[in-house]
């Protein structure tokens, strides 16, 4: 009776393991079915990141779930919206605050020592 007990214990922890491996799988297939070439900046990408599109825009990458937003000013766009456009997302280490944050504060941001390059589309 107890081997019966043991045997079912380890073919539940077996079934538990193999649906824990298939509902992780499903993630990473949605991710890339969504995002394409962007689901290294999916993994590598956090919120507060600097991105930087086709050198004249700039915004900050926001994280809602599964969902990937670049915040420029009071708006949200996804980042589907830019997939035809070269982006360069920075890590960045703000010390100050901006009140009115341009895109020439952007750049100088961009050169600074502190600032890493984490993701790069072209």
């Amino acid at each position: 009776m107890k081997k019966i007990y043991i045997v079912l214990i380890i073919v539940a922890v077996f079934i538990l393991g193999i649906f824990t491996f298939l509902y992780f799988a499903f993630i990473a297939m949605e991710i890339e079915d969504k995002y394409g070439d962007f689901q290294d900046l999916y993994y590598q990408g956090s919120d507060g990141n600097l991105v930087i599109i086709d050198k004249n825009e700039y915004g900050f990458i926001k994280k809602y779930d599964r969902d990937i937003f670049i915040e420029q000013g009071d708006c949200l766009k996804n980042i589907l919206t830019f997939s035809k456009n070269n982006i360069e997302v920075y890590e960045v280490d703000i010390n100050e605050t901006y009140v009115n944050f341009s895109f020439e504060e952007a750049k100088k941001i961009k050169n600074q020592s502190s600032t890493k390059l984490v993701y790069k589309n072209f």
